[in-house]
């Protein structure tokens, strides 16, 4: 549930990671110079763009905002929050202040709150931990076994915390089980352990709504619920988890039949941590199966109603205190989501959307479905590895929706492809947090993540189009 430049609670104990757009904010002259430049583009798309009026005000905000996103001249919350106060500046029709700032109350919002009250209750209670050494104390001292442990524990904490958080926890048991073989760790089988760490969190966080925002920001714009992205995200991540596993290993060669002895501090059963595993369990069902009875009792969107009520039910109990929900919980990522979905809005009611999905579907007119998806996957993937992948998203979905409307494409096909490559930046040390973690940790040379991430990033393009074909090609 963390995207690079956001400001996201690690657990404790753990460093914080600088990601671009956190810690390291841009200079002021290479801020003026962003700036100034999402200025000029946005003129120029207005004074050039062959649309009527209200389109090519909406189109100008989307090349403003979209600019400032993509440099981070300014954290990506404040820019979101620049959408309705551009939207009103312009005088764009069909937009009011009330209208412009309902999109930051928007349902979705909520939904990602219970996923970051759900989230601090499992670490306030060490039950990533607990379960975390449940898993590697399976390995039974093989080595081998251990990793591909290690790497399931990661997939399976990154379903219910945040991918930084994640990698936060799982990496101190990563290098704990390196340091136990001493001397005789190689270069590449530190690499392969580490790497793979940091790609298992973004792989398995494509599984729910409530894992990483560009899954919910797709969520939201093709109307899929809880239950539905799981059919989406889960057999998609069940089959690039053991590929990137073999990827890893065909590209870096590690030498995994070896002992170790595994060094976990206990954790024991507590009252708190069964109340906070039966709370998170009855959550989750709620989200799978809680669609039907709710909806039949007259409540509209049972997802957000199943985790407001948990985020009431775990603060009630103690199992987490509203002080440490409002720590952890990243609201900067919830004012993003409400800058996307207002921006969405913007390019609907100005009709850019429209005139911008008209003009992409002419340019792909006779394209083959699966050639569409290829490209779409593969711009995704090239710009989160540079750009905020929420941001990419929040920009992108609305745009492509538009397109696969117009190119006789299912509307959700693009948005679900868009958001699920958003989270497939492996090659660079800036991609991620959690890639940054590792690579901070100085035993992952950048030439080996560039190699392994390039060859994880095209097995994911390939594997991503081929299901997008089969499911709607």
């Amino acid at each position: 549930m963390n995207d690079r430049g956001t400001t996201s609670q690690a657990p404790e104990g753990t460093a914080e990671v600088a990601g671009p757009g956190r810690d390291r904010p841009p200079g002021a002259m290479r801020r003026g110079v962003s700036m100034a430049g999402a200025v000029a583009l946005a003129c120029l798309v207005h004074a050039l763009a062959p649309f009527d009026e209200a389109a090519r005000k909406g189109l100008a905000l989307l090349v403003f905002i979209g600019t400032l996103w993509l440099t981070e001249a300014l954290p990506l919350a404040v820019t979101a929050m620049l959408v309705p106060l551009g939207a009103l500046v312009l005088r764009i029709p069909g937009v009011t202040t009330t209208s412009a700032l309902a999109s930051f109350a928007d349902p979705i919002v909520f939904l990602f709150l219970g996923g970051f009250a759900l989230a601090t209750a499992l670490r306030t209670q060490k039950l990533d931990l607990k379960m975390a050494a449940w898993l590697l104390s399976l390995s039974g001292g093989h080595f081998g076994r251990a990793v591909v442990l290690l790497f399931l524990a990661t997939a399976l904490l990154s379903q219910g915390i945040s991918n930084t958080a994640t990698a936060a926890v799982m990496l101190p048991l990563a290098l704990g089980m390196l340091g136990s073989l001493g001397p005789a760790c190689d270069r590449r089988t530190q690499a392969f352990v580490l790497l793979g760490v940091a790609y298992s969190t973004s792989i398995a966080g494509i599984g729910t709504v409530v894992a990483t925002p560009p899954n919910a920001i797709a969520a939201r714009a093709a109307g899929i619920d809880y239950a539905g992205w799981l059919l989406i995200g889960l057999p998609l991540a069940a089959i690039l988890l053991p590929l990137m596993f073999v990827t890893l290993w065909c590209v870096l060669r590690p030498t995994l039949h070896r002992r170790f002895v595994p060094e976990m501090v206990p954790q024991p059963w507590t009252p708190r941590r069964v109340v906070t595993l039966v709370v998170f369990g009855l959550t989750v069902l709620g989200w799978i199966f809680g669609a039907t009875p709710l909806k039949a009792w007259g409540i509209e969107g049972p997802d957000t109603f199943v985790a407001m009520a948990a985020v009431v039910t775990l603060v009630a109990l103690r199992l987490a205190s509203w002080q440490d929900v409002v720590r952890h919980t990243d609201w900067g990522v919830l004012l993003l989501f409400g800058g996307g979905l207002a921006l969405s809005r913007v390019l609907d009611v100005s009709g850019a959307s429209l005139a911008l999905g008209r003009a992409t579907a002419d340019a792909l007119q006779g394209a083959h479905p699966t050639l569409v998806l290829l490209a779409v996957a593969a711009f995704m993937v090239a710009l989160t590895e540079f750009a905020s992948n929420t941001a990419a998203a929040a920009l992108m979905v609305p745009i492509f929706a538009a397109v696969a409307a117009q190119i006789g494409l299912p509307p959700e096909a693009l948005v679900v492809v868009v958001a699920l490559a958003a989270s497939f930046g492996f090659a660079l040390p800036v991609a991620t947090p959690p890639n940054a973690m590792v690579f901070g940790t100085g035993m992952v040379p950048q030439r080996s993540m560039l190699r392994a991430g390039i060859a994880l990033n095209l097995v994911c393009i390939l594997v991503l189009t081929a299901w997008g074909t089969l499911r709607w090609g």
